[in-house]
């Protein structure tokens, strides 16, 4: 009927779960930078499960407030971001980085990672 208020279908959220590199830890220097692999997964509830994997969710991941990555999450869930970040020059002091992820997919609400650190 005409005026009918249209109910909203309630979505499910979505959780991501970061993997490394582990908050803390220190990325090891290779000729011309670090290599970093930032990692996460990116699930939904399901009743009587912890989370299900969500594929083709679009996942960002922000380095320092940038985004370095989009990428979309694979079968499992997972989605990965490989980036170089600069060496200290010699005798210098490790550089910290803080990270996180964002993901969406149409038909979920999407998130927000917390925020982990790395040096390099």
């Amino acid at each position: 009927m005409i005026g009918d208020a249209v109910q909203a279908q309630p979505t499910t959220a979505l959780a991501i779960t970061l993997i490394s590199p582990p908050s803390g830890s220190t990325v090891h220097a290779a000729i011309g930078g670090s290599v970093v692999v930032l990692l996460v997964k990116v699930t939904a509830p399901k009743v009587g499960t912890v989370g299900e994997p969500v594929m083709g969710a679009k996942v960002f991941f922000v380095v320092d407030g940038v985004v370095r990555c989009t990428t979309p999450t694979w079968l499992e869930g997972t989605a990965g971001c490989v980036l170089t970040v600069p060496v200290p020059m010699a005798g210098g002091v490790a550089r910290s980085y803080q990270w996180y992820a964002t993901a969406s997919k149409p038909g979920y609400t999407p998130a927000k990672s917390a925020t982990w650190t790395f040096l390099s």
